[in-house]
């Protein structure tokens, strides 16, 4: 018996995969295009419905984490 075992794909930055804070799913409240970097990157913007919090992330357009410089709201 052949077990292929691999290992687990990385999460993607896109919307699909949101942040999670206490124990939930992010809710995503507001996608932009980047001020800094035009269309191809986006800022998104995520709350959690639980707390409160909310935090900003920028991502690429094919959903993977963008480090860019911080930008104020």
């Amino acid at each position: 018996m052949n077990m292929n075992i691999s290992k687990p794909r990385p999460r993607h930055f896109g919307i699909n995969f949101p942040p999670s804070c206490c124990r939930q799913d992010m809710r995503l409240t507001l996608r932009q295009p980047h001020p800094l970097y035009g269309l191809d990157y986006e800022l998104q913007s995520f709350e959690c419905r639980k707390c409160g919090r909310d935090i900003d992330r920028s991502a690429d357009g094919a959903g993977l984490p963008h480090i860019s410089d911080t930008v104020e709201k």
